[in-house]
């Protein structure tokens, strides 16, 4: 899982890590919220990441917790209804001609009508995990607010994606 070492300030407010999560490569994202050197952003971030060593198993845990329910998160994403609006993006990009698959970068092939098979094996890509913390009362377990971002691949919603918040 994560270590320390794995995560990247890149500003006082995003300090980010790689991993592979669901067979993909995804940045998780922590926005550590504390409650003073505000002004100061190299102290903010040396406070963040001490933050980070101290609860490295909270954020390991919830890592864990995301993987373990996939099929929940998949299923609010499919309550967007993402299958018709990738559907109509594709056909858009293949501008009303005869086709029925559509061909991505990395050659692999879409078959139209886009199932929702498909979709979900082919097309969604994971794009980030972001973990908002708010780290400002000692005394209680930082409270961790967990939002998985999704979209597709080849930039097939123009830049569109699906949002889900996890408790």
């Amino acid at each position: 899982m994560l270590n320390i070492k794995d995560f990247k300030a890149m500003a006082a407010d995003e300090i980010t890590a790689e991993i592979i999560f669901w067979n993909q490569k995804v940045t998780v994202v922590l926005c550590i919220e504390l409650d003073e050197d505000e002004e100061n952003e190299k102290r903010y971030i040396r406070k963040a990441q001490k933050f980070i060593e101290k609860n490295i198993k909270l954020i390991n845990d919830k890592i864990k917790y995301l993987e373990s329910i996939k099929d929940k998160i998949l299923d609010e994403v499919m309550k967007y209804n993402p299958v018709q609006t990738v559907q109509m993006y594709i056909e858009n990009r293949l501008d009303n001609s005869m086709e029925n698959y559509y061909m991505l970068h990395d050659s692999t092939e879409v078959k139209l009508p886009l199932s929702e098979s498909d979709f979900l094996e082919k097309l969604l890509i994971c794009e980030c995990v972001d973990l908002e913390i708010d780290a400002t009362d000692d005394e209680e377990e930082p409270e961790i607010t967990v939002t998985v971002s999704f979209g597709v691949k080849d930039g097939l919603t123009g830049g569109h994606g699906w949002d889900v918040e996890v408790e």
